[in-house]
């Protein structure tokens, strides 16, 4: 085989060409790969430096710097935050909801008792109004008969208030007639001082009294006011009347809020004005109180007037009181 290398022909032989050539590839191929590697950077190889253990105390003093970092401590803050904000939540859920099973189980606690007391007070007021009812029929039963009761003794007490007793004494010349209902008149005497006081009372009525002295009696002390069981009649001077005093020549002027004039004599009806006060006097002489009275005069010498007062209007009613009077008879 003829080959031109280079503008030179040359008889090769095939076999030998074939190997030479083949050398040539691998040597041109190793050439190729020995320039690539140069062209690559050469790598620094590593070397192996002695490593100084670490310490504990230098381990916690880069934890310390890395803690007290700005980031590291930024970091730590957010995550506190969200590790709080999350344990809040989770204990707000759970918080929530046993007071949810708590309120709810409370709520049925307290629906079963207000059921039970509802039904305890709706039988305790059955109860109560059975027992209202059968009550109220007792009462009506009573009323009746109480009604009854009370016009019968309505009637009673109008025939007894309208009935009259008559009294009569003749050692004093005096009768009058009052109502039956004041019962018996009890008369009694008592000596002050050699000299007798009367005083004659109702049974049924303490506050209506008769009263006088004898003529003899004598005031003890002058500094009180004159009772007015202590007076002995009135007199009646130029159409004007007065009171005779215990005392000798004792007159006190009054103006009579009413005479009543009855068989034998005349009355005269006083009260707290009734009595004539000078200016710079001492005040009413007489004690009569808040009671009215009548004064009139008895023909006996020895007992020359009487008063009777009453004290309670209640009992005896003012025109009731007039019409007693008006019964008195004096001889």
């Amino acid at each position: 085989m003829v080959k031109k290398i280079d503008g030179v022909k040359i008889s090769v032989n095939n076999d030998a060409v074939s190997d030479s050539s083949e050398k040539a590839r691998k040597e041109i191929a190793q050439k190729k790969t020995a320039s690539k590697i140069k062209k690559v950077a050469p790598r620094k190889t590593s070397v192996k430096r002695k490593v100084k253990p670490v310490t504990k105390k230098e381990v916690s003093k880069k934890e310390l710097e890395k803690s007290s970092s700005p980031k590291t401590s930024q970091r730590k803050k957010k995550g506190g935050f969200f590790r709080i904000l999350t344990s809040i939540g989770l204990t707000a859920l759970v918080v929530g909801g046993i007071m949810y099973a708590w309120q709810d189980k409370v709520i049925e606690n307290v629906e079963e008792e207000a059921g039970d007391k509802t039904e305890t007070l709706k039988l305790d007021l059955e109860k109560r109004l059975s027992n209202l009812k059968s009550k109220i029929t007792g009462v009506e039963t009573t009323n009746v008969e109480l009604k009854k009761t009370l016009e019968e003794f309505k009637k009673k007490a109008e025939l007894l208030i309208g009935s009259k007793k008559e009294y009569k004494n003749d050692d004093l010349g005096l009768s009058f007639e009052y109502p039956a209902s004041f019962g018996t008149v009890q008369f009694a005497t008592t000596t002050v001082a050699s000299s007798t006081i009367i005083n004659m009372t109702f049974e049924n009525n303490e506050k209506l009294v008769l009263a006088g002295v004898q003529d003899s009696y004598k005031k003890l002390s002058t500094s009180s006011p004159v009772s007015m069981s202590e007076l002995k009649g009135f007199v009646e001077k130029r159409k004007k009347f007065y009171l005779l005093g215990p005392n000798d020549a004792e007159e006190f002027e009054v103006k009579p809020a009413q005479v009543i004039i009855f068989d034998g004599g005349e009355a005269i009806l006083l009260d707290k004005n009734s009595f004539v006060v000078e200016e710079d006097g001492d005040g009413i002489p007489v004690d009569i109180g808040d009671n009215v009275a009548f004064v009139f005069n008895l023909e006996k010498k020895e007992i020359p007037g009487l008063v009777i007062i009453n004290s309670d209007f209640s009992m005896l009613p003012l025109n009731d009181f007039v019409l007693m009077m008006e019964s008195f008879g004096v001889n």
